[in-house]
């Protein structure tokens, strides 16, 4: 199997408050953004939550839903 490969997205906000998630990755690579409340339960039906990467910026991706909860984590693998 392959090795594990691991990495931490780095996260900031936008001036409306929506969270942008960026991380290193190649060109043409695809990956999953999924999020929880709880740290338990995970759902990636977020919009845009598959995301292909590109060489000039790596994964990127943006909440942009109207959901207001008191903490919310994301993490980001591989479909």
């Amino acid at each position: 199997p392959d090795p594990e490969i691991t990495f931490t997205p780095e996260i900031a906000f936008t001036r409306n408050g929506q969270p942008r998630l960026t991380w290193p990755a190649s060109a043409d690579e695809t990956f999953l953004v999924e999020y929880s409340e709880d740290l338990v339960t995970w759902k990636a039906d977020l919009a845009n939550a598959q995301v292909t990467a590109t060489a000039e910026s790596g994964g990127r991706f943006r909440d942009t839903s109207t959901a207001r909860t008191s903490a919310r984590y994301y993490r980001v693998r591989l479909p």
